[in-house]
């Protein structure tokens, strides 16, 4: 079990992985159990979707919201660049 946290290397101590053996499959579907609600599940699709995926959605999750691209992607890679702030003077 390895992560990294910034530049420093997240390894669990003995308690904590003797702690992760001990969980069980009842520990594991108990917890799901009580926190994994579908009413607070959100899928989410990148690339298009088919009327016939809409249909499976709906059928398998009672009702489906879909955001136009523009309304969940916001800057990043293929954003316009920001246009220049003129130099010099208040704004």
């Amino acid at each position: 079990m390895y992560q990294e946290a910034g530049r420093h290397a997240l390894r669990p101590g003995r308690k904590d992985l003797e702690a992760i053996q001990k969980v069980t499959v009842a520990d594991v579907k108990r917890v799901a159990k009580a926190y994994l609600k579908p009413e607070n599940l959100t899928v989410a699709i990148y690339g298009k979707i088919t009327d016939e995926d809409r249909t499976a959605l709906k059928a398998a999750f009672g009702s489906v919201t879909v955001w136009p691209r523009e309304e969940v992607f916001r800057g990043g890679f293929d954003a316009e660049p920001a246009a220049a702030k003129p130099s010099g003077g208040r704004e």
